[in-house]
Parts: C-alpha cells; sequence; structure tokens
C-alpha cells in the first residue's frame, strides 16, 4: 500500500506537498511533546510551590529562636543531671555555711573559719599593726565567700527540675529535627 501511495503522489505531483506535510507533522509533534512537557513542568511547579509554602507556615508556626537549639541541649543536660546537680549544689551551700558533722572528723563551714581566721587576724594587727593588711585581706575574703554563699543559696532556691518539662523539651527537640530535615530536603532536591 505504501508504494501505491507513492505512485499516486508522485503521479499527482504531491511529492513535495507530502514532504511539507511530514515536516509541519513532525513540528507538531515536536510542539505537542514541548507542551506536554511544559505542562508536567508547570504541574510539578505548582506542586512545588504548595510544598514550599506548607513548610513555610510549619517553620512559622514553630516560633524558632536563633539559638534556641543549644539552649534546649542544655536544658535538656541539666535535667537529666538533676540529681548530681542538686547533690553539688547542697554540698557546696552545705560546706560554705553548714560544714561537715556526719564525717569522722567534723569540718566547719568555710564562712565561720574564714570569720575566725579575720577576726585572729584583725585582734593580732591590734597587737602588730604590719598584720593590718593581712586582716583585710581576711575580712575581704571573708565578705566574697559570704557572697559566695549567697550566689549558690540563690542558685539552689531557682532550680526547678519537673519531669514534665524534660518531655517538651524532647518534644521540641524532635520538632526541631524534623523541620531542619525537612528544610533541608526541600534545599537539596528543589
Amino acid at each position: 500500500t505504501r508504494t501505491h501511495l507513492d505512485m499516486l503522489d508522485r503521479y499527482g505531483g504531491l511529492l513535495p506537498l507530502r514532504e511539507q506535510v511530514g515536516v509541519k507533522v513532525d513540528e507538531l509533534r515536536t510542539i505537542r511533546t514541548e507542551l506536554d512537557d511544559l505542562r508536567t513542568n508547570e504541574a510539578r511547579r505548582v506542586e512545588r510551590i504548595a510544598e514550599l509554602r506548607m513548610l513555610l507556615e510549619d517553620v512559622q508556626a514553630a516560633a524558632l529562636r536563633s539559638d534556641e537549639e543549644q539552649e534546649l541541649l542544655q536544658e535538656r543536660s541539666m535535667m537529666q543531671n538533676a540529681v548530681r546537680i542538686t547533690e553539688l549544689i547542697n554540698a557546696a551551700y552545705s560546706n560554705l555555711y553548714q560544714g561537715d558533722e556526719s564525717g569522722r572528723t567534723p569540718t566547719r563551714p568555710a564562712v565561720e573559719l574564714m570569720g575566725l581566721i579575720a577576726n585572729d587576724l584583725g585582734d593580732l594587727s591590734n597587737l602588730d599593726p604590719a598584720v593590718a593588711a593581712l586582716s583585710e585581706q581576711a575580712t575581704d575574703v571573708l565578705y566574697r565567700l559570704e557572697d559566695l554563699a549567697s550566689a549558690v543559696r540563690d542558685y539552689r532556691d531557682r532550680l526547678d527540675f519537673d519531669p514534665r518539662r524534660l518531655d517538651e523539651i524532647e518534644e521540641r527537640m524532635t520538632l526541631l529535627r524534623s523541620l531542619q530535615a525537612q528544610v533541608l530536603a526541600a534545599i537539596v532536591l528543589p
């Protein structure tokens, strides 16, 4: 049948026209393919924009702060070490103001000892003025120890280890990591 068509087209002088039609058909196919590609790309672009908008809304809803992850890690570490932190701060305060009566050799509190030292050096400076500088240093150390004891007590009083807070921190860390992964994927896979 193909040879018959060729013969008829040749007889009718239609071969040049047939070639032109063939070229136009090829051009039309190419244009249709390009149009299909453009439609597909446009659909992908619209889908991508929707995905990025949703991600942006999620990030905005999370109300992230610049140093939040570091702060959460630090707070989580404190919560996980709550018992040890409490033991250490109580021991420090005890050594400053209470001493240790439970051991074999009871110890006096550091503030009390420093007070005794400051008093002794004060009495000594009344007898020997050359010791006045040492007395002043001892008194200064006593005041600094009292300030330190006050700061330790304030820190101890501020400690609040709520077990629910650790759960909140873990949930927030999970959210941060999820958003980080989504944003990274959005950047790497455009």
